[in-house]
């Protein structure tokens, strides 16, 4: 077990092989031990994987978009500059195969379902890339985003493992790799931040590069998992990843299934001024002041089959729109005490919710209603 309290696969020592109890056949692999990687064998079949791209081609795939950094949102830096793959989200209602892959998920992981987060299915055409990055949240990175890290329960909610599925064959480009594979951990008795971010053999490579590191073929029905975080329950910087480039006349369908160390709908946290996350991360009021007592922390996850439209019902005055939150992902911002909102699906008005001080979480259901998660209606 780890400090979250879920449980993780020993690595042991580079191929070492153990078997996967409640999953007949299933073994699993070492491939590295920093940081941890698990090569996972007979997990899913070559018919589910080709089950599995046939529906996300009829989804209609969307440009993919990560969590802008700080500095690259000072920058004004695209999306497009370090991520150019397509992506749909695929949920269990969607197939029975969808919805047995991811209990499989969790028996494999050791961790309830209720944790796990919806498919990402990916696809990258030619020359396709994403960058090096992390699956966890280094809030270092994000010192003026106060709602990433109320999202991220300033650093205890998180993605802890990812399972990562490949769904066809490619054969030049288009590996996974691993560029930090074998590197020390850094200050290992420190709760992490910018302190423990670098050390003697320890450096961060070029982002953009495809050229060192522990490299995994795309093959169909192939899966492994690693995990995000040590045992310690810190995030390992040792995770760091990229998806190469696809060579010529291919094409990469891969998936992500990403586990975290609470159930996924668990909702933001409130804004805790003293909190020790604070100092120990960086945090920096970009207004340089703390919001007033009446201020609401309110989010919105889109559980409907569309996007949906964010209004915003003042007091006098028309209503106003906000955002448009797609399908199955999530919006939330900072409001005050006894507004007022709804969306709209179409020409289907929801009903109306207020927040309620300090936070408020509502999910748009599959009717296109707003149900409370937190707070009251």
């Amino acid at each position: 077990l780890i400090e979250a309290g879920q449980w993780m696969w020993p690595a042991v020592l580079v191929g070492f092989i153990q078997n996967v109890s409640g999953l007949p056949g299933v073994r699993l692999r070492t491939v590295s031990l920093r940081p941890v990687i698990l090569e996972v064998e007979s997990f899913m079949t070559q018919q589910e994987a080709s089950e599995i791209m046939a529906l996300g081609a009829q989804q209609g795939l969307t440009a993919s978009q990560g969590q802008m950094q700080s500095n690259d949102l000072k920058k004004g830096t695209s999306h497009a500059s370090f991520r150019t793959s397509r992506q749909a989200w695929l949920h269990n209602e969607l197939s029975l195969v969808i919805a047995d892959l991811d209990e499989r998920t969790a028996k494999l992981t050791r961790i309830p379902a209720a944790h796990n987060e919806p498919m990402q299915l990916l696809r990258y055409d030619a020359g396709n890339y994403y960058h090096a990055h992390l699956d966890w949240t280094e809030l270092d990175l994000y010192p003026d985003q106060r709602q990433i890290w109320l999202d991220s329960h300033f650093g205890h909610f998180d993605r802890i493992a990812t399972v990562f599925w490949y769904l066809n064959d490619v054969q030049q480009g288009g590996h996974t790799i691993f560029p930090k594979r074998g590197q020390p951990i850094c200050a290992p008795g420190s709760l992490g931040g910018p302190s423990a971010r670098y050390c003697r053999g320890a450096l961060d490579p070029d982002m953009d590069s495809c050229t060192k590191g522990l490299k995994v073929k795309p093959r169909r029905a192939r899966t492994i998992l690693w995990y995000n975080f040590l045992a310690t329950g810190r995030g390992d910087r040792n995770a760091l990843h990229a998806g190469c480039a696809v060579g010529e006349n291919e094409t990469k369908w891969s998936v992500n299934k990403w586990v975290r160390n609470k159930p996924w709908t668990t909702p933001s946290a409130p804004w805790t001024p003293n909190h020790p996350a604070l100092k120990r991360f960086g945090w920096r009021d970009p207004n340089g002041q703390e919001p007033s007592e009446d201020a609401c922390h309110i989010s919105f996850q889109n559980g409907f089959a569309a996007p949906v439209t964010l209004l915003w019902i003042p007091a006098m005055g028309k209503t106003k729109q906000l955002a448009t939150i797609p399908a199955q992902e999530r919006k939330a911002q900072l409001s005050y005490h006894g507004h007022r909102f709804q969306v709209q699906a179409g020409d289907h008005l929801s009903n109306e919710v207020r927040c309620q001080a300090p936070s408020s979480d509502f999910q748009v259901t599959s009717s296109g209603n707003l149900a409370m998660i937190r707070g009251e209606l």
